[in-house]
């Protein structure tokens, strides 16, 4: 039996969570905007989107230092007829390493009155594992191939 990359695993774990919630579509970007995963037909412009995902540390930090919010987990845009955007860090911040804080992002694009918490924390869970050998600073031949 041919095992899977994990390309193709963060692609089936998009896929089926789009299933389950009936969403327009998510991806996984990097900080920098670059799109490494994405599933879905409404997603309109994947790199826009990841580009957007971007901003996420721009906003914790504005959070943490304005408002005093230092526990942001999840940051959420709502437009009543474009519908609701969901980014959720993948990398640990906290890490000592460098490697470790390297981050990545999961965006979902979803109906506005659609519900998503309980979904994403379980889809943030599958990726992390998915994902931990990279965003941890694995062995240099770790990627999303392997």
């Amino acid at each position: 039996m041919r095992r899977r990359g994990r390309q193709q695993q963060l692609e089936d774990e998009l896929r089926a969570t789009n299933i389950v919630g009936r969403y327009r579509g998510s991806i996984i970007c990097t900080e920098q905007g670059l799109l490494v995963a994405c599933d879905g037909d409404e997603l309109g412009d994947e790199e826009a989107l990841a580009g957007f995902a971007s901003l996420f540390d721009e906003i914790v930090s504005r959070g943490a230092r304005d408002l005093g919010l230092a526990g942001i987990d999840e940051v959420t845009v709502l437009d009543g007829s474009a519908g609701r955007l969901v980014i959720r860090p993948l990398g640990d911040p906290a890490a000592e390493s460098s490697a470790a804080r390297r981050r990545m992002f999961l965006v979902v694009a979803m109906d506005a009155d659609a519900s998503w918490r309980r979904n994403t924390n379980r889809l943030v869970t599958r990726l992390r594992e998915i994902l931990d050998p990279i965003i941890a600073g694995g062995a240099p031949d770790e990627s999303l191939d392997s």
